[in-house]
């Protein structure tokens, strides 16, 4: 049984603990692959900030703040042209 998935491609960025805890994250990969034709990808079109929140903590609410890219798709067949990198689950 798994209880954290592989998270070697992501980097904390930032801990922070007051009435809650917040966890700030981004992906270290260059790269990510297109969901729809699997090309591998490098030119950055936007960042976002997506935040999650989770279970509290010792009684304190979790908020993870993730740092996530746009990338565009070169291949000229791809349907979809921007797309967001993926996290593991």
């Amino acid at each position: 049984m798994t209880i954290l998935p592989d998270l070697s491609d992501v980097a904390v960025e930032h801990v922070s603990v007051t009435t809650h805890v917040t966890v700030t994250v981004h992906a270290t990969s260059p790269t990510a692959s297109c969901p729809c034709c699997g090309t591998m990808c490098q030119r950055i079109h936007s960042h976002y900030t997506r935040t999650l929140r989770d279970l509290p903590a010792s009684g304190r609410p979790v908020h993870l703040k993730v740092d996530v890219r746009r990338f565009f798709c070169p291949e000229s067949t791809c349907r979809r042209k921007i797309f967001a990198e993926r996290f593991p689950l």
